[in-house]
Order: structure tokens, then sequence, then C-alpha cells
């Protein structure tokens, strides 16, 4: 996988549009890319490492949904999901 530069000053590769957002990364899937084929997760993992170098998880969870409509069954839940 290629990432590069675009004149734009965004990251792109062929698979992942990222777009930048107050100085925060966001990558876009293709929507053909089913998470819950085991090679979504790998793309994933691969692109966390080469876009963001983030180290390899040992987890990757999806949250799907808006959080102001979640309610935390209590602070230390909500502090123990933010600290991964």
């Amino acid at each position: 996988m290629v990432f590069k530069l675009s004149s734009s000053q965004k990251l792109t590769n062929d698979r992942y549009p990222v777009v930048y957002r107050n100085n925060v990364r966001f990558a876009r899937p293709p929507p053909s890319n089913s998470s819950r084929s085991p090679s979504a997760e790998k793309l994933i993992v691969e692109f966390m490492e080469k876009a963001w170098e983030l180290p390899k998880p040992n987890l990757v969870i999806s949250v799907t949904g808006r959080m102001e409509r979640f309610k935390w069954p209590s602070l230390r839940a909500r502090y123990d999901f933010q600290r991964g």
C-alpha cells in the first residue's frame, strides 16, 4: 500500500481517501469494504500502522452510532472505554 501527499496536502492512497478536519485525520473506507470480511480488519490495521503511524493494536472494535444518545452506566465505565 502506497501513501502519498496530494497537491492539497492530504494523505491519500488508492484504497482510503483521508481528509483532515481541525488537524484530525479521518479515513473513509470504500463502501464495498464489509467490516465482517476477514480482509477488512487487516486493511484497517495496515492503514492505522502506515497512515497514522500507530503500533499494531491487540484488538479492533467497531463502534457505530452517536455518543450523545448513549448513557454511560458510570463515569468509571466511560473513563475505562476512553483509555482503551
